[in-house]
């Protein structure tokens, strides 16, 4: 993991002076490769941490994340929790973090992504981006603190009755906890059109029927590839042939 904090004044200073739209130019033109690339990482960091930071312990990240359609709801025993781990809050925004940072770069070299005058600046972008894959870390956190938690004594399960996986469909599941490049891959390979589809879900949160209509197809034909797909994963699973998915 690059450790961003300490460079991130000679960071700003470079990119000083370059719009949202004439840093994504550079990035697509060197490959998210070289200097400029991990400027970005470093100041992408110190934006998002603070931000996420504050979100989490004050409160407000169920609120942002409903937002996005994809909400993380803590209780306060678990926002006191974390305040008194700062570790494994950083650790789950680290995990998030990258997986954001990987998605960032797969779409930005297919032509897809972040777009000038699309309405948010380069880095509320990928903070939107960083929070659909916090899900996941914090889903484990929970479950982990659920399991020690078991193991003790006046263990009480209703303490516990935390409902994170409800509103996370199986294309969710996918674009949070799969390698992005492959799944990409796999998505462009099996429908082009369905591939952008994913795309504008991770990116917006928007509901299906509004993506059909982005993506010039109707609502039937796209459940019907979105099924099709998951299916054609499971089948891959069952024959050995798809271990980087999850059924």
């Amino acid at each position: 993991m690059l450790e961003r904090r300490g460079d991130h004044d000679v960071g700003v200073r470079m990119l000083d002076g370059l719009s949202d739209e004439e840093i994504v130019r550079r990035l697509a033109e060197s490959g998210c490769e070289g200097p400029l690339w991990v400027t970005i990482q470093v100041d992408l960091w110190a934006h998002c941490l603070p931000a996420v930071e504050a979100m989490v312990l004050g409160g407000s990240l169920g609120h942002r994340t409903e937002r996005l359609r994809r909400p993380i709801r803590l209780t306060e025993t678990e926002r006191e929790a974390l305040q008194q781990d700062p570790h494994a809050l950083r650790e789950m925004f680290s995990i998030a973090f990258e997986k954001q940072l990987d998605y960032f770069v797969t779409c930005l070299l297919r032509g897809e992504g972040w777009r000038p005058g699309a309405g948010l600046p380069l880095r509320a972008y990928f903070l939107n981006g960083l929070l659909l894959h916090l899900k996941n870390p914090i889903r484990g956190w929970w479950r982990a603190r659920r399991r020690l938690a078991s193991e003790a004594p006046g263990f009480d399960e209703p303490d516990f009755a935390q409902s994170c996986d409800e509103d996370l469909g199986p294309e969710e599941w996918l674009i949070a906890s799969e390698d992005i490049e492959a799944l990409v891959t796999a998505l462009h390979n099996f429908d082009p059109g369905l591939c952008r589809a994913f795309l504008i879900r991770a990116d917006t949160g928007w509901s299906w029927s509004r993506i059909a209509q982005v993506v010039g197809l109707s609502a039937n034909r796209l459940l019907a590839l979105r099924q099709g797909f998951l299916e054609y994963l499971q089948n891959d699973n069952r024959h050995g042939e798809g271990g980087d998915y999850g059924s």
